[in-house]
């Protein structure tokens, strides 16, 4: 296994701990029969709601499924040189942009609810 592979790794790891504690800090601030708006909020245009449990699902899955099969699409790769650095380019990236997209989220979520009041105190 490369070292490249692990580090990779790592930054999904790294960016999946922050979504899952963002989430957990929103859940304490959030009732379980809350609706929560979802991504295309951030624009202020009315959105579609889910309920809680199944948007932190969808905003906690989706990243893990992308970070596994890049996770797995490295593993099964050709043994060529630069093959582990693609990856390791490719991992770090979107664990990044997961981070970003997840916060961008958060944020519209949260304004969106306190303006409504459907935040605990």
């Amino acid at each position: 296994m490369n070292w490249l592979t692990i580090l990779g790794d790592a930054f999904w790891i790294l960016s999946l701990a922050f979504i899952g504690v963002t989430l957990r800090q929103l859940s304490w601030k959030v009732g379980k029969d809350v609706r929560l708006p979802m991504p295309w909020a951030m624009t202020g245009r009315r959105a579609w709601r889910w309920p809680r449990d199944v948007a932190f699902g969808v905003m906690f899955g989706v990243p893990l499924l992308i970070g596994l099969g890049l996770s797995v699409g490295g593993r099964l790769t050709a043994e060529d040189a630069y093959w582990p650095l693609i990856f390791f380019a490719l991992k770090t990236a979107t664990a990044g942009l997961a981070a970003i997209l997840h916060l961008g989220w958060l944020r519209g979520a949260l304004r969106t609810l306190l303006v409504e009041g459907a935040l605990k105190p």
